[in-house]
């Protein structure tokens, strides 16, 4: 029963765990992204993750898979008038490693509006992917999961927005 014990214990202590995240902002050329910035502490590597972004009211929840900065735009030429819906599922998964920083988009300020942002965001206007509008209120739901690892954190989209102004100033 203790070496049952012990094993278990040893997996909890080696799992990845986030040992920081803030959120940042950054300029693009089709508005203001927010992004989770954050860092991996542990023993084993996470393998392939994925961060689910949900939102809406108890009735009604909503979620997409973020869009990982290190993956492609789901576009043709990088041009947002070229979206190409069956490229979105390609940005959804990013293996991580422990101590490496990594940030991915939450939310994008276009056009004095807040949206979700995901790969589905590009195809909005064409009627790809649920509606993204998010007001200052509303709360988001973060949960990075990856193998044997799951985070989640609970923030307002005021919350990401003070925070992010408080890191770049």
């Amino acid at each position: 029963m203790v070496g049952f014990t012990l094993v278990h214990f040893v997996d909890w202590l080696w799992r990845p765990r986030v040992k920081e995240y803030t959120f940042v902002e950054e300029k693009a050329n089709f508005g203001t992204i927010y992004k989770l910035s954050f860092t991996l502490k542990g023993r084993s590597q996470p393998g392939l993750c994925a961060l689910t972004i949900e939102w809406g009211t108890d009735k009604e929840r909503t979620s997409v898979f973020a869009k990982w900065d290190e993956t492609p735009n789901p576009l043709e030429g990088d041009k947002l008038e070229g979206f190409r819906p069956e490229l979105v599922p390609s940005t959804f998964y990013q293996p991580l490693f422990l101590g490496r920083p990594y940030s991915v988009p939450v939310l994008i300020k276009a056009k004095d509006s807040y949206d979700v942002f995901s790969g589905w965001w590009f195809g909005k206007d064409c009627g790809y992917g649920p509606n993204p509008w998010v007001g200052r209120c509303d709360n988001l739901s973060l949960t990075l999961v990856g193998g044997k690892f799951s985070w989640t954190k609970s923030v307002t989209v005021d919350k990401i927005i003070e925070l992010a102004e408080a890191k770049r100033n």
